[in-house]
Order: structure tokens, then sequence, then C-alpha cells
């Protein structure tokens, strides 16, 4: 590795707080836009025990300072801001909270570190580094529908701005469990017309914005099946069709799980649910249900994909049984609907690296994280 490096137009800085006196490496970090080269003196050892790149690098030395009375070499690392190193060292020597309620780093110090993380091969630091911004993008979705509720109606432009940042680190540092949910977030905004905060899309790749298009396209038509089954059409199933038959439960027979219909004013034919073994038997059951829930739930249907309020906070969870109850249905039949609805929501988020052709998540990545999130 060339490590020369022509600094004679650069302002010098040693900067505080990593230049320890008893360091023995010095880091070299480029500001251009201040015109200044920052100097971090720090312990060899601690680099090399988390990076094999380090150690690498040291084996080969550095440049000699210009103060000859002081022999410590100089690295320079090209191409890593001051920022990202002053993060990368914050990190290493401070910890970043990862255990702790409210962490030690900013989110873009996290970005930062991970992308240099993955840089210098540090994968241990890499790792705690996803698990901690999972916290804030969960792939559990319970846990991102607690956070999406503690949010505006409309995104804050720094929360846009963080999603487009986190996917472009995502795809540097190959962390591409983050991708999914940052991704989805960004295809269910809302536009608010008050603000230009949907300008920061621009940041994305083109490759990103096919994804979203996609997924979004693809989640519509999840959806549109929830319209299409106000019909009463017994053979549609709760779930998407793609899954095994065994999962495929039929509308009618998913309504034999909950209390009898009060009003009994329409019935259809359908297999029968054994409670016994939470399966459908292939025997024909007289299933009553009131016909009221199907017109609430093609206008549910309608006004979500006219307002585009399919995300979380918006179709699924924007929806009570009062929303039935109101229009004359029983309260067995309106969690029936309820059921329906939760159901397809899930059936949304799981298909979502299929959705947005992304790639395959592990199903560990899906457990929920047992803290509650510090939201960097």
């Amino acid at each position: 590795m060339n490590t020369n490096q022509d600094s004679s137009y650069v302002n010098h800085i040693n900067h505080p707080p990593f230049w320890h006196e008893d360091g023995d490496i010095i880091l070299s970090a480029l500001d251009p836009g201040a015109n200044t080269e920052c100097k971090f003196r720090v312990h060899k050892v601690l680099l090399s025990l988390q990076s094999p790149v380090f150690r690498d690098m040291f084996s080969m030395g550095g440049r000699n300072r210009d103060d000859s009375e002081d022999p410590c070499p100089v690295v320079p690392l090209r191409d890593d801001s001051v920022d990202d190193v002053r993060a990368l060292l914050t990190v290493l020597y401070n910890g970043f909270g990862l255990y702790e309620d409210t962490p030690s780093i900013s989110f873009d110090e996290a970005i930062g570190v991970l992308k240099l993380s993955h840089k210098y091969q540090m994968e241990q630091l890499r790792k705690g580094i996803i698990r901690l911004l999972k916290r804030s993008w969960p792939l559990d979705r319970d846990e991102f529908v607690t956070i999406m509720k503690q949010s505006a109606i409309y995104p804050s432009a720094s929360r846009i701005r963080n999603c487009v940042q986190l996917v472009n680190a995502a795809h540097i540092a190959d962390a591409y469990e983050l991708l999914p949910t940052a991704l989805y977030e960004l295809a269910i905004l809302k536009p608010n017309p008050q603000d230009q905060a949907f300008m920061r899309l621009r940041g994305l790749s083109s490759e990103d914005l096919y994804h979203i298009s996609i997924g979004k396209s693809r989640m519509i038509e999840r959806y549109k099946s929830l319209e299409i089954a106000s019909s009463g059409d017994i053979s549609l199933t709760v779930w998407d069709i793609k899954l095994p038959k065994k999962d495929q439960i039929p509308i009618f027979t998913e309504r034999q799980r909950y209390r009898t219909c009060a009003q009994q004013k329409s019935k259809v034919f359908a297999n029968q649910w054994n409670a016994e073994t939470n399966s459908v038997e292939q025997e024909v059951a007289e299933v009553y249900f009131c016909k009221e829930v199907f017109d609430s739930w093609k206008k549910i249907i309608c006004e979500c994909l006219y307002h585009q309020s399919y995300g979380i906070g918006g179709f699924s969870d924007g929806i009570t049984a009062k929303y039935f109850t109101t229009a004359s249905a029983c309260s067995g039949c309106a969690k029936w609907m309820m059921v329906l609805i939760k159901n397809k929501a899930t059936e949304v988020w799981q298909n979502i690296p299929a959705d947005f052709d992304l790639p395959e998540i592990k199903p560990s990545e899906y457990l929920p994280d047992a803290r509650p999130p510090p939201y960097i």
C-alpha cells in the first residue's frame, strides 16, 4: 500500500480527544472542505485486535512525520472522512452503548462506523452496529409499528434522510438485513405538499428506486385481493396463494373460529374448521355472517388504495372493530374482519424481501429485540 501523501497544501491539526501522547501510530484523514489534515494519535494494539486490514497496514509501516524528534509513523486513511474516523475511534475506545437505553453515538456516526467496520473487516463491530440500527429499523413488524406510531402523520425530513442514508450504507457494508424495513418505509410515505422532504429520495440509486417502485406495486396488488374478496367468493384465502395449501385458509372457513354470528342474515357453505386440531377438514358446513362487513370492507380497501394509506398505521393499524359494528355487524363478524385485515398486513410484511426483489433474509433476523429500541 502506498502510504505517501502530499499534504503540503493543507493545515495540520492534532485531533482531540484522540491524541494520546503514548500512542504509537498516527492516523491521518483529509477534510477537503476545511483544507485540513486531521491526525489521530492512537494505539496500534486497539486497531490490530479488531482489524486484519490495520494489522497488515501497520506491518508495512507509514511515512515519517515532519517532526524528526517524534518518529511515530503516520498512516493516511484515503477516502475516509474525518467524521467517520472519529466515530470509529469513539466506538473502539468508548463503546457505543448497544445495551443501553441511550446509545453513545448518533445516527450519522453509526452509519460511518458501519461503512468503516466493513472496509477494515471489523466483523464483530459491523454486526454490533447492524444490531443497533435494526432497533430503529426492525424486521419485527410489531416493533416497527410501535416506532411508526410515535411519528407524526407525515414523516420528518430527517427520518426520510436517515432512511436514504441507511439504504446506501447497507449496500456498501453488505448489511442487506437493513434494506427491507428502510425501503418499505420509503415506499409507504404519504406525500406532504407542505415540504420538499421527498426530494431526498434523489439520493437513492436507480436500482433502489426500482426496488421501491416494484415493491409498492406488488404490495398494492396484495391489498387489492381484499377488495376482490368483498364479493364473498368462498374460494378466496386469507393468506397468499403462494403459501402451502395447509396455510391457505378460506375466508369463510376462518369465520368459524369466532363467536357464532348473532344476526345470521347470510350464509355460505365452506369447509369445516376443527378447533382441536387447528386445521381445516374437508367437510361442508354452514357458515353464517353479517353481509354488512363486506360493504364496510370494500369501503376500507377503496379508501386505502385511493389515499395510498396502505402502510403501517394506515390500512391495517388504523382500523378497529368498531368500524364494523357501527355498520350493524355483530361483534363476532367484526373480530373476524379484523383478523383478516391483520393477516393480510402480516402477509405483506413477510413478503417484503420477495416483493421488493431483495436478497433473502434469514428467519433468525426476524426475531424481535428483547429490549425497547433507543431510536438513533
